[in-house]
């Protein structure tokens, strides 16, 4: 093989590898030592802890309106108490 395209073809396989390693890594390196799997746990940690506020959170609000509903029954059963207690002294 003559030295010039062996120049050529070692020059043409160095920008090769270069410019091809370079794209591979720009998507990401292959083996993160179990980095990525951490990150998708982590993230499931957070979505569940979310679901679970977002139960406790839609609970409460059910026991206000049940609280707010027993609250309303005990004034209707007090106001009908008082107006007979009234009409009875009149």
């Amino acid at each position: 093989m003559d030295k010039k395209y062996l120049f050529w073809y070692v020059t043409v396989f160095m920008v090769g590898i270069f410019f091809f390693s370079s794209l591979s890594y720009a998507q990401g390196p292959v083996f993160t030592g179990g980095a990525v799997y951490g990150q998708v746990k982590q993230a499931e940690s957070v979505r569940e802890a979310a679901l679970l506020n977002y139960q406790i959170a839609v609970q409460n609000s059910f026991a206000d309106v049940e609280n707010s509903l027993i609250s309303c029954r005990k004034l209707v059963d007090q106001s009908k108490a008082q107006a007979k207690t009234c009409q009875s002294r009149h």
